[in-house]
Order: C-alpha cells, then sequence, then structure tokens
C-alpha cells in the first residue's frame, strides 16, 4: 500500500493500492486483484462532533484514464449556493503528465488551466482558483499531455451545509 500526502500539517491525501502474488508479475491484473474493493468516507467534524462528508469509491486500475480518452467532469457549479473543487491524481509511477483542463458553459469554453503533476501526484483545486472570474454551471473536459494514467474527480459543496457531493469523471464513449 502507498499513502501520498500533501502537507504534514494537513490531512489531505491520496491512497494506491497495489496487489499481487508474491513472485507474481505485477504488471498485469488477474482475476484475484480484481475483487480488492476500496471507498473512503471523506468527512469534516463540526464543533459539536457531528460529521458530513461524502464516500468516494475506489477505482480499479483499468478505469484510469489515458491520453487518448477524452474525459468530462460534469455538474461544475460556482454560485452563492455551491462550490467546487477538482482532484487531480497522476498515477504512473515514473513518468510526469501535465493536464489541461476547459471550463465550458452554455456559451461555449470559458478558460483553460493546466496542471503539472510529477509521478503519483496528487493536487486538489477550487474552479474559483482554477478560473477566476467564473460563475455559473459548467462542465470541465481534462486532457493529457503524456501517457501517464490519471484520475479526475470533484466535489460540489453546499455554501449553506458545507455538504459535498462527489463527482466521478466521465469517458465519452465509455460503457
Amino acid at each position: 500500500m502507498r499513502t501520498l500526502f500533501g502537507n504534514d500539517d494537513v490531512r489531505i491525501g491520496f491512497v494506491m493500492l497495489f496487489a499481487c502474488r508474491e513472485g507474481s508479475d505485477c504488471t498485469q491484473c488477474d482475476a484475484d486483484c480484481r475483487r480488492i474493493t476500496a471507498r473512503a468516507r471523506v468527512f469534516t467534524t463540526d464543533a459539536e462532533g457531528k460529521t458530513y462528508g461524502q464516500l468516494v469509491p475506489g477505482v480499479p486500475s483499468q478505469s484510469l484514464h489515458g491520453p487518448d480518452d477524452r474525459v468530462f467532469l460534469t455538474g461544475i457549479r460556482q454560485t452563492g449556493a455551491f462550490r467546487t473543487n477538482v482532484g487531480l491524481l497522476n498515477a504512473s509511477e515514473q513518468a510526469e503528465t501535465t493536464l489541461r483542463l476547459r471550463l465550458h458553459d452554455a456559451s461555449g469554453e470559458r478558460g483553460v488551466y493546466e496542471q503539472r503533476l510529477p509521478p503519483l501526484a496528487f493536487v486538489q483545486g477550487s474552479v474559483a482558483a482554477m478560473f477566476p472570474g467564473f460563475t455559473g454551471e459548467g462542465w470541465i473536459a481534462i486532457e493529457s499531455g503524456s501517457m501517464a494514467p490519471f484520475l479526475a474527480f470533484a466535489s460540489m459543496i453546499d455554501n449553506a451545509s458545507n455538504d459535498p457531493v462527489y463527482l466521478e469523471s466521465q469517458v465519452e464513449g465509455a460503457r
């Protein structure tokens, strides 16, 4: 198991699990490794000891995105009632990548943001910081600058309750 954390003062991170039989070729997933399941409940505890948060499903390695995938995050909201954060992970142990995010709304493309990610790097940022001045609802198209597998997701957060909703990335043409 490999755990990746950002700043030591912040409890934010990403967990990557690698599993295979001892002495076997761990580059290919066999029937046994497909039985591994993971998920996380990401939450915050308020001053009264109550928690709010979201369930984040595990993503099998065969579901990571590649350079030929047309990847989208839908349900992006940056309004008085909601805000959205975007998470990006480079799942390669060796290759760096640059992800290009293109924000769209009903009137067309609203902005472009690029994020360089070293091997096994994870970042999370707000739509407000990535696309300054954007308000409204939209979607993000994501392009990869390398062969490195990557993952993208978003959390839409209710500004009144701080309750988040996990938004899984979609791939055009995926069944």
